[in-house]
């Protein structure tokens, strides 16, 4: 009787060391992914999991993507569950060029499959540092924020990190949840800078 032969899925090749610069913030040209690794036990950077996309990852923000990120948070449902108002075009890309060019930010486009469906950055404000993402809404439920999220704090390595989230965008509260934030804070709405009441979640290690 001939056995019959098997086969295994060959290793993935080793993920090449992070370059940070001394803030702890991950070199601009750095690039994080993840993979599918199957038949092995789910693990925070793994993507065996139930979703339809098998690859997420993050890359260095292009002028050229600047467009698609800007319909993304043009989208009014979006824009409803905002803390920050809404950015005109022209605001909006005026500032993100200024981001881009900061060492004080941090700031990556998120790929799934190829296809640029959001962005993730942190960035220092009222004495905390904080990061913020945007997805579009039609990747939302595939768990590529979640993902994303916790790739970016491989980029990204300063503690303690805090998301200010709108009270009521419940998702992505318990997107931030997941990747080990905690609530510490609730914040008022600011009517005349056009923010609305908040809560702040902080990763501490």
């Amino acid at each position: 009787m001939i056995p019959r032969s098997r086969t295994h899925p060959s290793p993935l090749p080793a993920r090449a060391p992070v370059e940070r610069s001394s803030s702890g913030l991950a070199q601009r040209d750095s690039c994080c992914q993840v993979r599918p690794r199957l038949g092995r036990r789910l693990s925070p950077l793994s993507v065996y999991s139930v979703c339809m996309y098998a690859h997420v990852e993050l890359r260095a923000v292009t002028e050229a993507d600047l467009p698609v990120l800007f319909e993304h948070q043009d989208d009014p449902v979006l824009r409803a569950l905002s803390v920050v108002p809404h950015w005109p075009r022209e605001a909006f890309l005026s500032r993100w060029r200024e981001r881009l060019t900061s060492p004080d930010s941090c700031a990556r486009t998120i790929w799934a499959d190829g296809q640029l469906v959001g962005c993730i950055m942190s960035f220092p404000r009222d004495g905390r540092r904080e990061v913020g993402y945007i997805l579009g809404r039609a990747f939302w439920g595939g768990r590529i924020g979640t993902r994303a999220l916790r790739l970016f704090l491989s980029c990204d390595a300063t503690r303690p990190l805090s998301a200010v989230i709108s009270k009521h965008n419940v998702a992505s509260i318990k997107m931030a949840q997941t990747c080990g934030f905690v609530q510490t804070e609730e914040l008022p709405a600011k009517e005349s800078a056009g923010e609305r009441a908040a809560v702040v979640l902080t990763l501490f290690a």
